[in-house]
């Protein structure tokens, strides 16, 4: 791929892309191999489950994510936690009109002395008309306004934590349906290529990382179902952090 990503190959899995625009700070480069440590421990259990069931973990919703998300984070944070619990100050965003009230976070992570507040959410991405849907467009904002009314700092309390890093999180598997027919798009990396700038560009709040698991040609498919019959070229990965809170 050619946008200025940096590239890294997992044997028999495929080809991870990631392009950081986080500014140089505190954490930052922590931050940046938090995500890349998920993407690619993302990618391994998810192909791990492919192999064994021929089929993809990740093409139901945001529930099924979990199944592969959690044993990611648990090969290289020192501790996370699903469903932590926080305050959100809905009452600093006044067009909302909602009261302040209590909620939770999908995921709590401590890695490296940080902690991340992260919020997921899921869609999918069609390869041929390359397009994200706007039901995404608008998970997309919840999310990140989820994150931006969390009150308060860290979870441990009177520990050596420096900081929390909110992140916004979506995950979209890219695909292709190609009943009775040769796949078109699969293997046109300039075609992924254009479809993945256009999903990044057509966000708002703009993300700041972003990262494509390009799936092995082995593993992408075909995945046979009922009436259709479908192959995986990627899934996308597109993360907004917030700064730091202390």
């Amino acid at each position: 791929m050619g946008w200025n990503m940096k590239i890294e190959t997992l044997k028999g899995i495929g080809k991870i892309h990631i392009k950081s625009e986080l500014p140089d700070g505190d954490g930052i480069r922590s931050t940046n191999d938090f995500l890349r440590s998920t993407v690619n421990n993302f990618a391994k259990q998810a192909a791990n489950y492919m192999n064994i069931l021929t089929e993809a973990p990740f093409i139901y919703s945001e529930k099924q994510l979990h199944s592969v998300l959690a044993p990611a984070f648990s090969q290289f944070t020192e501790a996370f936690l699903m469903e932590a619990p926080v305050k959100r100050k809905w009452s600093a965003i006044k067009e909302l009109n909602h009261v302040d009230s209590y909620g939770w976070l999908d995921y709590w992570c401590y890695y490296r002395t940080l902690e991340y507040f992260i919020e997921i959410k899921h869609g999918f991405i069609s390869i041929r008309t390359g397009k994200i849907k706007e039901f995404n467009k608008e998970t997309w904002v919840e999310a990140n306004r989820q994150l931006e009314v969390v009150e308060g700092g860290a979870l441990i309390e009177d520990s050596n934590s420096r900081g929390v890093f909110p992140i916004a999180l979506q995950i979209m598997p890219i695909f292709e349906t190609a009943n009775n027919s040769n796949p078109k798009y699969i293997y046109d990396e300039e075609h992924k290529e254009k479809v993945v700038m256009d999903c990044l560009n057509s966000l708002s709040p703009r993300p700041n990382w972003s990262a494509l698991w390009s799936i092995d040609k082995e593993l992408a498919g075909p995945y046979k179902y009922t009436s259709r019959t479908e192959y995986y070229p990627g899934v996308l990965f597109i993360a907004r952090v917030l700064d730091i809170i202390k």
